[in-house]
């Protein structure tokens, strides 16, 4: 099962951007924003009122991305009306930039979220809220690519690894530091990494029901690292997995391919104000 990112924006004459770095602008950020457009009179809208949604994506990832979501509201639409769930399917190339470094422009799916309204409003009317929840992931392997240097004339064999070599995706959960001990194994060295995973959008993460990361690595030509916990339960923004390794030669670079694995969900809200007709 491979899975992984999410974020989601909202505009309302201002884009509130949660999935990238530094707030937003065309800057290359982490997972995928999410727009969701409340168009009309947002966020002020009368009784019977018609009002239309636009949704769609971002995907700052160098993989495709795919994943599900729905959009709904907080009323009891039997009663009230507007903004039934609806679900929908997803998937989104990787974004290009072109050669200043700006992002194209936001295309909105071609799902109908139009027509909305509000009924039987009474004359204190009521706050109506739109929600947006996505599940999405990568579909290819995503991770970190470091090199592990095990040669003491040319590196330290305890040393953290420096951030710019460890080729980390721009995930919503990415790698986010590694500490390398290399010591005497039974057959060779033993390659221990400590790695840090941190959380870099708002959502959380998702493998198989539980809330938590997958993680393997694998060192090129010389087999599977065993991590302890495979299994990262994820309660907050970071966690620590370990992994471990035997090689066969004590020299020589060894190419460490480091994959995460899960979905990631998100939601967010935007509150539209529906008044009575007479008021």
């Amino acid at each position: 099962m491979k899975k992984q990112l999410f974020s989601i924006i909202l505009f309302s004459g201002i884009l509130l951007i949660l999935g990238g770095c530094g707030g937003g602008g065309l800057a290359r950020g982490n997972g995928v924003d999410v727009i969701l457009q409340v168009e009309d009179n947002f966020p002020d809208i009368q009784e019977g009122e018609t009002f239309d949604l636009k949704l769609g994506m971002v995907n700052n990832m160098e993989c495709t991305v795919t994943g599900e979501g729905m959009i709904r509201d907080n009323v009891d639409n039997n009663a009230f009306g507007g903004v039934f769930t609806e679900e929908f399917n997803f998937d989104i190339d990787p974004t290009i930039e072109n050669s200043q470094g700006a992002k194209e422009d936001w295309k909105p799916f071609p799902d109908d979220f139009s027509g909305y309204s509000y009924e039987n409003v009474d004359r204190y009317g009521f706050d109506a809220i739109i929600i947006a929840d996505v599940t999405y992931r990568c579909e290819e392997d995503v991770g970190a690519g470091p090199t592990i240097c095990q040669d003491a004339d040319r590196c330290e064999l305890r040393e953290s690894i420096p951030r710019e070599e460890l080729r980390a995706d721009n995930l919503p959960i990415v790698v986010d530091r590694i500490q390398k001990r290399i010591s005497r194994g039974q057959f060779g060295n033993e390659i221990t990494l400590e790695i840090t995973l941190l959380q870099k959008v708002d959502g959380e993460p998702d493998y198989n029901g539980e809330k938590a990361v997958f993680i393997q690595a694998e060192g090129l030509g010389e087999g599977m690292y065993t991590c302890s916990p495979e299994l990262v339960e994820w309660d907050g923004t970071s966690a620590k997995a370990k992994c471990s390794l035997e090689t066969s030669d004590e020299l020589n670079d060894v190419v460490t391919h480091i994959t995460l694995d899960y979905d990631f969900k998100a939601s967010k809200q935007a509150t539209i104000k529906v008044k009575n007709d007479e008021t």
